[in-house]
Formats: structure tokens, C-alpha cells, sequence
């Protein structure tokens, strides 16, 4: 039997729900020749169609499609091999051609170095569109090919529009089904279009209910950070944002670090900004009183406001691209804590010696030291080591 994935895969341009994402390709390959960058990294969470649009748009041109995979081809041996004479060599049968580098993100680890730079030579040189697609393209080490390539995000797909796709799909297949049911089955796949078509594809066998869908399981599925915060910070729509965190494998006190630094860069608008830092105030409160108090019900109201919240306080979504980063707070707090150890270290020697505590040294005793030390030695009255000396004369 033929995957349902593959029978009902999309043929044409309507069959997408993401116009601008259409529209911007477009645009990119009928003005490739004006363009400065070369090649476009189209993101977006897997399963929702990056591939198979652009192999749409390269059929509609009559071009033809020069694939790689990076996951398979991913160091700079075999990306030159595969891409670099694809680069320069014109079609044989066809008027034009597309590169097209499926899941850059895959180029990982020790044995692919050199996989990032010999790509971003490729995309210097190329005389063809180049297209490369990515789960996840924010990763520090690909900074070379973020900078070669516009960014375009592949959105969602929304829970109604995977339903309405659902219901052609069963009535197609003389399906026996309950409308719940099949919104339901379209809500847990968490906008990945693919795996809501293989699950109804199983279920098929039988009468789709909402007791049906038991026999599926929880899909294991981890999803990135940066695609649960797009799910949020991109969206006005509080279903698509509620479980924007339930295949996140990072609990909720990282999500809170992920929003504090990416709101700002997302809510332009200062009345947003404002309502969405309000909101994520207020699940603070709840996250402390699930700490002081252990009433862990409050968990759910803590993460209505971390995702409905947030992407409720927004007017209208935003359309400009913002790379999402992990709060550096954590980083900056263990930097200071390193740097003032060794003054602590001091101050409690300075401590026993005059009989005060800690706190008491660091202030009152240590400044008249540091004035000392810079005329006379101390070191072996005190028993500093050399690098407590040392510190002492130039702190």
C-alpha cells in the first residue's frame, strides 16, 4: 500500500496555506539574476511541506531539481562533489535548474568539519537559485550560511487547516469518522502535516472516534526550543500556542529565560511589549506559589500564560525574521560568581585573623588592605598563597 503522505502530497501551489512563504520564492527565482544573495534557507519545523514546495515551484518553471541531502552528504569531501559542479554546469533538459540542500541542520559533529564553509563557498559561487531547508538553522556554528541566504520561515500549519485536509483525505477513502475526533487528531500532532496524515493512514482500518485515537500513544516527539518559542511569539492564535511546550524536553523555568530575552526582540510595538512582559509577571506569581506552597495545579495556569498569554498580547503577529537565543543571565551570574570566589577566599582568611565574619571583611577590612599591600607585604601574616597576593596588590 502506498503511503497516504505520498497519494495525497501537494500538487500544486493552492494546495499551500502559506501564501507569503509562496510568494517570496516566487519572487527570489524570477529575480535571481538581480539578486545579491544567491540562495534562500527556508526553516520551519519538519513535516509541513519545505521540500515538496519547492519541488512544486521548479516543476511549474520547467526546472530541474538538483537534490542533496545534508544529513547523508555532510562534509565539505562530499558537498563539493555533489553541489560544486551543479553550481556552475547548465541543464542538459531543462531550461533552468534549483539547488535544493535538504536539512542544512544535519551537518553536525566532529567528522563533518568543513561541511558549513565548503557549502557557504558554493553558495558564493553559484550561477543557479540555491534553496536550503532547516529545522532549526540558529545554531552558532551556521552563521557563515545565515549570512550568504535570506531567511524565510515556513509557519504551521494550523490545527483547522490540518483538520480540513484530514476530512478530504477520509471522505477520499470512504472513511467511517467522527469530526472530533479528526480535530482532535489534528490538534496532536503538533503542526506536523505529515504525521497527522500517517496517523489517520493507521487508523484507517477502523471507525475513526476520539476513543480511536488512544491506540496511537503519545507521540514521542522532542521539539526545539526556537520552534515551540516561533509557535508562540509568531502566532496570535492561543490553540496553536497552548501546547507550544508539550515536546519541549527543557522544563518551564527555561522557558521563562527564552521569552524574557526573545520578547524584546519580537514585540516591536511597546504596547505589546508591555502586556507581554505583564503576562509573564503574572505566571511568575503562580510559578512562586507552585514553589512555596507545592500546589503543582497551578502548573497549568503557568503555562496558559507562558504560551496563550503571550501570544495574546500582541496585536498582530510579526512577519520580520528574529533569531530566538537562550537568556545569557544564567551565564553572566556564574561569570560573577567565578570572578568574586577568589575575594571570598581572601576575605575569609582576613576574618579568622580579625576575628569578624566574612561579610564584615569584604567591607570594612579589605579596602585598608588593598592600600597596605601596595607598600608592605601581608602575605605571610594573613598565609595568602601567591595568587591571593597577587590579587590583593592589583584589585
Amino acid at each position: 500500500m502506498q503511503p497516504w503522505t505520498s497519494t495525497y502530497a501537494p500538487k500544486n501551489l493552492a494546495d499551500f496555506s502559506q501564501k507569503e512563504v509562496v510568494e517570496k520564492l516566487q519572487l527570489f527565482l524570477s529575480t535571481f539574476a538581480k539578486q545579491k544573495k544567491k540562495a534562500v534557507l527556508v526553516y520551519g519545523a519538519s513535516g509541513t511541506g519545505k521540500t515538496s514546495l519547492i519541488h512544486i515551484l521548479a516543476q511549474q518553471q520547467n526546472w530541474e531539481v538538483v537534490e542533496v541531502n545534508a544529513s547523508d552528504v555532510r562534509n565539505a569531501e562530499g558537498i563539493n562533489s555533489k553541489l560544486l559542479c551543479a553550481a556552475q554546469q547548465r541543464s542538459l533538459f531543462s531550461s533552468g535548474k534549483i539547488l535544493l540542500v535538504d536539512e542544512v541542520d544535519g551537518i553536525a559533529g566532529q567528522n563533518d568539519r568543513g561541511g558549513v564553509t565548503a557549502l557557504a563557498a558554493v553558495m558564493k559561487s553559484t550561477s543557479f537559485p540555491m534553496i536550503l531547508t532547516a529545522n532549526d538553522p540558529f545554531d552558532q556554528k551556521f552563521s557563515p550560511i545565515r549570512k550568504l541566504a535570506m531567511l524565510v520561515e515556513f509557519p504551521l500549519s494550523s490545527p483547522a487547516e490540518i483538520s480540513s485536509l484530514l476530512i478530504s483525505i477520509a471522505n477520499a477513502e470512504n472513511l467511517v469518522f467522527d469530526e472530533h475526533a479528526i480535530r482532535s487528531l489534528a490538534r496532536r500532532c503538533g503542526g506536523d502535516l505529515r504525521a497527522a496524515v500517517t496517523d489517520l493512514q493507521i487508523l484507517s482500518h477502523r471507525t475513526i472516534t476520539s476513543s480511536a485515537l488512544e491506540l496511537l500513544g503519545d507521540r514521542d516527539k522532542s521539539e526545539e526550543m526556537t520552534h515551540a518559542l516561533g509557535r508562540i511569539l509568531k502566532q496570535s492564535d492561543p490553540k496553536i500556542a497552548l501546547s507550544a511546550f508539550e515536546h519541549v524536553t527543557e522544563d518551564l523555568d527555561d522557558a521563562f529565560l527564552w521569552l524574557e530575552e526573545s520578547i524584546p526582540k519580537e514585540y516591536k510595538n511597546s504596547a505589546d511589549l508591555a502586556r507581554a512582559f505583564d503576562v509573564l509577571s503574572r505566571a511568575d506569581v503562580f510559578r512562586g506559589r507552585i514553589l512555596r506552597r507545592q500546589h503543582w495545579r497551578f502548573l497549568a495556569y503557568e503555562n496558559d500564560l507562558l504560551t496563550a498569554g503571550v501570544a495574546c498580547a500582541k496585536d498582530a503577529p510579526y512577519r520580520t525574521s528574529v533569531e530566538y537565543e537562550r537568556s545569557e543571565r544564567i551565564l553572566k551570574l556564574w561569570i560573577a560568581k567565578q570572578k568574586y570566589a577568589l575575594r571570598l577566599s581572601f576575605a575569609s582568611k582576613v576574618a579568622e585573623v580579625c576575628h569578624c565574619s566574612t561579610r564584615r571583611a569584604v567591607q570594612d577590612v579589605l579596602p585598608f588592605l588593598r592600600s597596605i599591600a601596595r607598600k608592605y607585604s601581608v602575605a605571610s601574616s594573613l598565609e595568602l598563597d601567591d595568587e591571593q597576593a597577587e590579587w590583593l596588590k592589583v584589585s
